[in-house]
C-alpha cells in the first residue's frame, strides 16, 4: 500500500509540473474611449478552473499580463461607474501580445493578437455577413 501511495503521490507531482511548466506568458495592452475605473479580463482554463482579473484604466488605457498553457476563450468586460455593463466583448487569449482598441460604449473592438483570434475575427466577420444577407432578403 505505501508502494501504491508514493507511485499516486509521484504521478500527480510529475503530472503538476508538466502543467505548470508549459505555460507561456501573455500580455494585453488596451485603449477605451469608455469613462470606468476597471475593465475585467476572465477565462476557463483546460481545468475548467475560472480565472478572473481586473485592471485599473488610467488616461484611457489598461494592460494584463499573466500565464497559460495554452490560447483561451477569454471575455474583456467593461463597466461604468455606475457598475453597469457597457461593453462584453470576447476573443482569444493567446501567449504572447494582444492589442485591444474600445473605441466607446458601443461595443465594438478591434483585438489583435495570435492566429487564433485572427481565424475567429474572420468567423466572426463572416457570421456578420451571412446575418447581413438574410436581414436583406427580408
Amino acid at each position: 500500500m505505501k508502494v501504491f501511495s508514493r507511485v499516486i503521490f509521484t504521478l500527480l507531482l510529475v503530472g503538476q509540473g508538466i502543467y505548470l511548466f508549459g505555460q507561456d506568458s501573455f500580455e494585453i495592452t488596451g485603449t477605451t474611449g469608455v469613462t470606468c475605473n476597471k475593465v475585467y479580463l476572465r477565462y476557463h482554463d483546460a481545468l475548467y478552473d475560472k480565472h478572473t482579473d481586473s485592471a485599473s484604466v488610467l488616461d484611457g488605457r489598461f494592460s494584463f499580463s499573466g500565464q497559460i498553457a495554452e490560447p483561451y476563450y477569454a471575455t474583456l468586460d467593461i463597466r461604468n461607474a455606475a457598475g453597469r455593463q457597457v461593453v462584453y466583448q470576447g476573443f482569444f487569449l493567446c501567449p504572447g501580445e494582444t492589442k485591444i482598441n474600445v473605441v466607446d460604449s458601443s461595443g465594438i473592438a478591434t483585438i489583435e493578437g495570435g492566429p487564433e483570434q485572427k481565424v475567429f475575427h474572420d468567423f466572426e466577420s463572416g457570421v456578420s455577413n451571412l446575418k447581413n444577407v438574410f436581414h436583406e432578403e427580408k
